[in-house]
């Protein structure tokens, strides 16, 4: 994928039950530009991850930490790995 012009992190733990809502209205979004969505789960307990990995579309760059590290850490990973001009941020 050619770099993106949005990128749109997405911060997940224990959000299971809110995680395909959230996916696929990000996904939805009308405009046609070049998007990212950089997910990243926060080593969730419940079944987070699994919901995540049903998710097939390119666009989607999902991580999982392993421990948790906590919101603010995650955050900054989240900007940090965001390669468009505009990023926007949104919690499961």
């Amino acid at each position: 994928m050619s770099d993106p012009l949005v990128s749109i992190f997405v911060m997940a733990y224990n959000t299971e039950a809110y995680l395909a809502e959230c996916l696929d209205s990000v996904l939805a979004l009308e405009g046609g530009y070049p998007m990212e969505v950089i997910l990243i789960d926060d080593a969730s307990t419940d079944n987070t991850e699994a919901v995540a990995r049903r998710y097939s579309d390119p666009r989607i760059r999902y991580i999982r930490h392993e421990v948790n590290r906590g919101a603010m850490p995650t955050v900054n990973e989240g900007f940090a790995l965001a390669r468009g001009a505009y990023v926007a941020r949104i919690d499961s």
